[in-house]
């Protein structure tokens, strides 16, 4: 892909996690279904970062405020020992100015199933906060003044409520909208945990690829109109010059998107029904197509519905076997050879067909043209009206940008609520 839409899809994957993050860990990466969870973990600096523990490990976590979604935006601590992935947190924390020499306290709280679990994790992130930045201080919370607040109102009801487990518990209460602060204290860490788990793992499935995608195509159609305008403000010739390459961009991009979406043979598509047991292969369309990705984020959500269950060996070879067909669907631009079609394309734009063999190439001179072009940015000397112009229409960008991410968090806010909806409706009629 090329430079300016790697950027975008890192600045859009961001956006999701910043998005959603106080409604649910939408970004957080899937649980290892092998381990049971016994324990929650949250390490408040600001950035404030949740962790879902079993066995010493992390197996599920979330970013809990944007500034957390900043420092561990591209970063996956799933699998990691609990006190490496404090000592991640705080490192990355120094590293990026959160914690600094006059800012120094890292709040951390702990709650686990039985007390020598919490000690142990307590003890392995506190040890990992240590190791992570010298200047670092372990320091106490601010739940523990509410706590005391709780117990002053029904002694018997919070006496064994913990800083820790209150924190556990408004976490757990995003994902059921029935919990309260009452039900939650008389429940056990560990059933508080598992919904916490299971919370997380619901909110990811609702951001597919096929989502994201959705909003990047539409932003990237609006931001090389505004990109356009902002060229022309330095002048005919660097406009001319910054048309020549996003259209070169958007071509590969177009042929890109192409490439990693391409349908699937109809003996593999039977073949793959036939594996998951489906009556058609209705169930594996995204908006209206069949693609790999559409069947790879079947298999996620089928996943999750067989963790730890009876069944769940069985879907795990039935999973490989379907993997494996879709192996050959794997798209590399390194190799992907451009087609007549193709050539003709570039050709009409005037651009040299023997600089180009592969998708990879256009990519590689794509980069290239925009180099230029922001090396040419630094020598042309604008006036002050000129700057004025480029300011504005910066601000432009950057307000449509804003304006997509609420639109799809407000997507997945509405899904995650439906999604409570039914569960809830589940839930009374089981009762």
């Amino acid at each position: 892909m090329t430079k300016t839409k790697r950027n975008w899809i890192i600045a859009l994957a961001l956006a999701v996690c910043l998005a959603v993050t106080v409604i649910a860990a939408a970004c957080a990466p899937k649980h290892n279904a092998a381990a049971s969870a016994d324990g929650f973990a949250a390490l408040d600096i600001n950035p404030s970062v949740e962790l879902v523990i079993a066995d010493g490990k992390v197996v599920s976590w979330r970013a809990a405020n944007d500034d957390a979604g900043v420092l561990l935006s591209g970063v996956d601590l799933t699998g990691m020992e609990a006190g490496k992935a404090a000592e991640l947190i705080v490192s990355l924390a120094e590293q990026m100015g959160y914690l600094t020499q006059s800012n120094n306290t890292v709040q951390v709280l702990v709650t686990a199933e039985n007390a020598d679990t919490q000690t142990e994790i307590r003890q392995d992130i506190e040890a990992g906060v240590e190791s992570g930045s010298d200047i670092a201080q372990v320091t106490g919370d601010d739940y523990s003044r509410r706590v005391e607040e709780l117990k002053a109102q029904d002694p018997e009801l919070y006496a064994d409520l913990t800083a820790a487990k209150l924190r556990l518990i408004e976490t757990a209460m995003l994902f059921d909208r029935r919990l309260t602060v009452e039900t939650g204290a008389k429940m056990s860490t560990r059933l508080l945990v598992e919904l916490v788990e299971e919370g997380f793992d619901d909110a990811e499935d609702l951001i597919t690829d096929e989502l994201k995608d959705s909003f990047e195509r539409r932003y990237e159609a609006a931001e090389r109109e505004i990109d356009q305008q902002i060229a022309a403000v330095y002048g005919q010739e660097y406009a001319d010059r910054y048309a020549r390459y996003a259209a070169l961009e958007a071509l590969y991009e177009r042929w890109e998107d192409e490439a990693e979406n391409a349908g699937i043979s109809e003996a593999d598509l039977a073949e793959i029904v036939s594996l998951l047991g489906l009556n058609s292969a209705e169930d594996l369309k995204v908006n209206g197509r069949i693609t790999a990705e559409g069947v790879e984020d079947y298999l996620d959500r089928l996943e999750d519905r067989y963790d730890d269950g009876p069944e769940e060996e069985a879907f795990e070879r039935i999973e490989e076997r379907v993997e494996r067909i879709l192996e050959k669907y794997d798209f590399d631009d390194d190799d992907a050879l451009l087609t007549e079609a193709q050539q003709a394309e570039l050709a009409a734009l005037g651009f040299d067909l023997p600089a180009f063999r592969t998708l990879e190439g256009v990519e590689e001179y794509a980069d290239d043209l925009e180099d230029d072009l922001e090396d040419d940015l630094e020598r042309i000397r604008l006036t002050e009206e000129q700057r004025a112009a480029v300011r504005e229409l910066q601000e432009q960008k950057r307000a449509l940008k804003r304006q997509i991410m609420e639109e799809m968090a407000a997507e997945i806010r509405a899904a995650l609520e439906a999604a409570a909806e039914q569960k809830a409706d589940r839930l009374e009629q089981i009762a």
